[in-house]
């Protein structure tokens, strides 16, 4: 049917040309309105334009289409629509969802403009730009940026962003970085990189109302001033003639304090308030920066002063000027803190609840660390130590529990060009009695000690206790006991005590025998201090110094003497010499090879089972003499000077702080001690 079609379009066409009238196609009779008219009385393809590369199946090549009152053009192929004219493509549809003109256009001539106006339109100057002209001249532009760009800078007359009731009124930019805008044609807004501009303009209102009756600011003359709703005019206060700008101190509603308006971090509380001067410093690296640069004596950077009746306390920071410790003056000091006044200290440092560092601090590496320096002027107090420590210990806690404490600790350097001294001290005494060290150890039924030395080399290890209560030694500890003689012919010389598995008195002596006999009678002292008993006799060892004798023997031993007998009836006459042995009462019941203490810092239930000797002390069974004031009846409270600690009596370890008054470690305020009660000398 359609092919029967196209042969009789084809028909008719090559008859329209030899005669001159209206030509139809179509399905159906019909009157033809145009030299040719295609006519099809239902929805469909009107038109079908096909080649040899299309082919001339249905539904290819160029079609024309029509639904209803609708009418359509459709490339069944990949290529695309062009239109031309004067053989010029000028419009493209291409296989996409765009239609392409064919030509940039200028701003003379824009490709999109208007047959009645020509040169106005919209064109693009160049790759990725939208360019908007009128009257032949470029006025907007939109690039490939999230902008908008004016093609024309503008005046106040002919602001470039205006209004078409009101063309002297809008927006406009005098000159690079630069934004301005107007009313009237004049300019009354600057806006460059340098801040903002009023111009042409006096006021500032915040209100409907304009000019002098308004409020807000105002440039009179030169002077700013400033209104409020109705108020009047005033003017401005003028800043301080220092950098920067200026901000008002406030005090925001119902507060007790004053502050700066847009820093809370400053206050200053009224009077009676906790609190006087208040920094907030937050996140700042430093809180408070105090600085002075004068140089006169008694400057300092910051002082604080609690004015209190009878009890007023100084602290600088930064504190110069001299300030006299003895024989020596200093310049300054960087924390100064004084006090004259009863019940108050200078300098005060407490750490505790979750803090796990000292609570006073100090490090220098050009000289002392601390230094502590006293006058004792007061001749009614005794005790009053340059340096005082003290530990309580409220918790069953194992190792070494010290007061004072000090560690030498040589981590550089090489070679033996000194001497490490752990703890040094040094005395003075004069012209009374001096002690360079002093330990006095109290306790109940424990190990007590009055000192402890110990020292580890390469070598080996040698440690000693002096005064050993509980053990009942003056002196015990590993090596030897030795004297050291500096004699002038034979140098430094060691002399060294003999050992002994037990403890023995000697005494020597020398008797006469006379008709081979003699009578040698103990001193009395020494029978009293020593047991002779069956199974403890005295030892006896004779040194015969007669040539004739026929040897000599002891007999008649006693607590209190002994006979020499010469051997075989002899008569001699002539010296001996003996040496008594005797078991002392010191100490009697210890016996043989006793249980030996450890180094200091090893308890005896801790020592390995390897050091455990076969005769272990018994203090109940071991005999011991009574304290000296118990022997000749004295007290050694009485002889305790107020402010000493009381070495023995039922108040042992205790300060005195009068007669019949006592505390627990050295005061802290003076005034505690009754020195009225004080002994004397």
């Amino acid at each position: 049917m359609r092919i029967k079609l196209l042969l009789a379009v084809a028909a008719v066409l090559s008859l329209n040309f030899l005669i001159a009238q209206n030509t139809g196609v179509g399905n159906v009779n019909f009157t033809p309105q145009s030299p040719l008219h295609i006519y099809y009385n239902a929805n469909g393809n009107l038109l079908q334009l096909t080649n040899n590369t299309t082919t001339n199946a249905a539904n290819r090549g160029l079609i024309l289409g029509a639904t209803g009152a609708n009418f359509s053009m459709n490339n069944r192929e990949a290529g695309y629509i062009g239109i031309f004219t004067g053989n010029t493509e000028r419009f493209r549809i291409p296989n996409a969802n765009q239609v392409h003109a064919l030509s940039l256009g200028t701003n003379l001539l824009p490709f999109y403009s208007f047959s009645a106006d020509p040169n106005t339109g919209i064109y693009s100057s160049g790759a990725d730009a939208l360019d908007f002209s009128t009257g032949g001249t470029a006025r907007l532009r939109i690039p490939n940026a999230n902008q908008i760009h004016g093609l024309s800078l503008g005046s106040a007359a002919l602001p470039f962003y205006s209004f078409s009731a009101d063309a002297n009124t809008g927006m406009f930019s005098s000159g690079a970085d630069v934004l301005n805008f107007s009313t009237g044609g004049l300019e009354k807004i600057r806006i460059s990189s340098n801040g903002l501009s009023l111009i042409n303009g006096d006021y500032v209102n915040f209100s409907t109302t304009l000019g002098t009756t308004g409020y807000g600011f105002r440039d009179n003359a030169g002077t700013m001033e400033y209104k409020h709703s109705g108020g009047t005019w005033s003017v401005f206060p003028v800043a301080p003639s220092i950098p920067g700008g200026v901000e008002y101190w406030i005090r925001p509603v119902a507060s007790n304090y004053i502050r700066p308006e847009y820093n809370d971090a400053v206050r200053i509380y009224d009077d009676g308030e906790t609190y006087g001067y208040y920094y907030n410093g937050s996140t700042n690296l430093v809180a408070g920066y105090f600085r002075t640069t004068n140089a006169t004596n008694g400057a300092c950077a910051v002082q604080g002063f609690s004015d209190v009746a009878g009890n007023q306390t100084y602290g600088y920071l930064g504190y110069n000027a001299s300030i006299t410790v003895g024989a020596t003056t200093i310049g300054g000091a960087a924390v100064h803190g004084r006090v004259e006044d009863a019940d108050r200290t200078s300098v005060y440092a407490k750490t505790s609840g979750n803090s796990d560092i000292a609570a006073l601090l100090s490090y220098s590496d050009v000289w002392i660390p601390a230094f502590c320096y006293g006058d004792h002027n007061n001749a009614l107090m005794a005790a009053r130590p340059a340096v005082y420590g003290q530990m309580n210990v409220n918790v069953n806690v194992g190792g070494i529990q010290p007061a004072l404490q000090a560690v030498h600790d040589r981590s550089g350097g090489s070679g033996n060009s000194g001497y490490s001294v752990g703890l040094y001290a040094f005395a003075e005494g004069a012209d009374q009695d001096v002690f360079g060290v002093m330990g006095i150890a109290s306790g109940n039924f424990v190990n007590s000690k009055g000192g402890y030395f110990d020292a580890t080399s390469s070598w080996g290890n040698r440690y000693a206790y002096v005064a050993d209560e509980f053990n009942g030694r003056k002196i015990l500890g590993t090596g030897s006991v030795s004297e050291i003689i500096p004699t002038a012919n034979h140098g430094r010389i060691t002399l060294t005590c003999p050992e002994s598995p037990e403890y023995w008195y000697i005494d020597y002596g020398s008797t006469k025998l006379i008709n081979g006999k003699a009578h040698v009678e103990l001193d009395p002292i020494l029978s009293d201090i020593i047991i002779v008993d069956e199974n403890n006799p005295i030892k006896v060892f004779i040194q015969d110094n007669i040539l004739t004798s026929n040897g000599i023997v002891v007999v008649n031993k006693s607590a209190t003497g002994f006979d020499l007998i010469e051997k075989n009836g002899g008569t001699s006459n002539g010296e001996i010499d003996y040496t008594i042995v005797a078991k002392p009462k010191t100490n009697y019941g210890e016996g043989r090879f006793p249980q030996a203490p450890g180094p200091g810092w090893l308890k005896p239930d801790k020592e390995p089972a390897t050091a455990k000797a076969k005769n272990q002390r018994n203090k109940d069974n071991i005999w011991s003499w009574p304290a000296d004031w118990e022997v000749y009846g004295y007290d050694p409270e009485e002889f305790t000077e107020i402010g000493g600690i009381i070495p023995a009596g039922p108040n042992k370890g205790k300060t005195k702080l009068g007669n019949g008054k006592y505390g627990n470690g050295v005061q802290l305020n003076s005034s505690n001690y009754n020195k009225s009660n004080n002994i004397s000398q």
